[in-house]
């Protein structure tokens, strides 16, 4: 048995309990789950002889994942949100590993993971393969074997959160949101890299942004990341790296060392490219040792989000100004 608790929106996805607000969730008896309003009026509405003979069928709510793909969710404090990811074709013979990553707006989702064989073995969950419970923004790489090609992904609201999750491989090229000032902010990505491994990212931005500087960063949480950075207007996908790129962060001899890594490039710059099929490839390397960073691009003064409990790194030059964004759920905010 458990509790059913009223919300006060038609789908289910807002929750306004102030004992959630101000302290550790209610230790609740049993499963919590949470109703539509339509459906919290009609239990209302029951006589006490009737609701205490009612039988509420709940079904798990699991929503299937691809790779590559932003996943734009949000979880009530208390509650879990359910994903399933299938991990097979071309590209499951050659990347091991699958790495997921969660951005959130505001709150903190943690992160619980298992791989197993079949759908009815995923879910629902009796036990966790992989935990990520760090404040703000989680990653974790889930290694992946052929006997076990399913990933059951449990996201946790330790506090009322909206996120992006994204399932991406080593040979994946992850898209960044570079924002469009002023209406959005730039939005960093947090992953990981093994000892001397690249992550490959791409970035278009708006047209608006032909004439101002751009701007990529790396902020290292762990390790020393280097940035290498190249354009291109043609289809085909490029992978900069240390020996082929147009702008590169990486430590030259005699320059002093940086705590992040930060490129800029001018509107006068020779290998700057424009237009709508302008693409611009971001390659991190873990340098000499496993690393994690998070990594964001923005034009001009496109404000930065900041991600709760994540660190963000930047560079200004004297007078300049750099313009930040926060999302902050309010005593009152869902």
């Amino acid at each position: 048995w458990g509790v059913v608790l009223p919300s006060d929106s038609a789908d289910a996805h807002a929750l306004h309990l102030a004992n959630f607000e101000t302290g550790e969730p209610p230790d609740f008896p049993g499963t919590v789950i949470t109703v539509s309003k339509n459906l919290g009026d009609k239990l209302k509405a029951m006589s006490a002889d009737k609701l205490d003979k009612a039988k509420l069928n709940v079904t798990r709510v699991t929503q299937e994942v691809t790779l590559d793909t932003p996943v734009h969710a949000s979880t009530v404090q208390g509650h879990t949100s359910t994903f399933l990811y299938r991990h097979a074709g071309a590209r499951a013979e050659t990347d091991r590993s699958v790495t997921i990553s969660i951005t959130p707006t505001f709150g903190d989702p943690d992160l619980y993971v298992s791989t197993c064989a079949t759908a009815e073995q995923c879910l629902p969950l009796a036990y966790y393969d992989l935990v990520e419970r760090s404040p703000g923004d989680d990653v974790m790489v889930v290694p992946m074997v052929p006997s076990k090609p399913l990933v059951a992904i449990v996201v946790e609201a330790a506090d009322t959160t909206e996120y992006t999750m994204l399932l991406s491989t080593a040979s994946s090229i992850v898209p960044l949101e570079p924002g469009d000032q002023p209406r959005r902010p730039a939005v960093p990505r947090r992953y990981e890299a093994g000892a001397d491994e690249y992550r490959y990212f791409s970035v278009r931005f708006p047209a608006a942004a032909h004439d101002q500087p751009l701007h990529f960063a790396v902020t290292p949480l762990t390790g020393d990341p280097d940035l290498y950075l190249a354009a291109s207007s043609q289809d085909t996908p490029v992978r900069p790296d240390k020996t082929d790129s147009t702008w590169s962060s990486a430590e030259q001899e005699g320059q002093p060392q940086h705590r992040y890594e930060h490129l800029t490039v001018a509107t006068s710059d020779r290998g700057r490219c424009s237009g709508s099929g302008c693409t611009y490839y971001l390659s991190v390397q873990a340098d000499h040792a496993p690393s994690t960073f998070s990594v964001v691009a923005w034009a001009g003064d496109t404000a930065v989000q900041l991600v709760e409990g994540g660190r963000q790194a930047g560079e200004l030059p004297a007078g300049g100004t750099r313009f930040y964004v926060a999302h902050v759920a309010g005593s009152h905010s869902d």
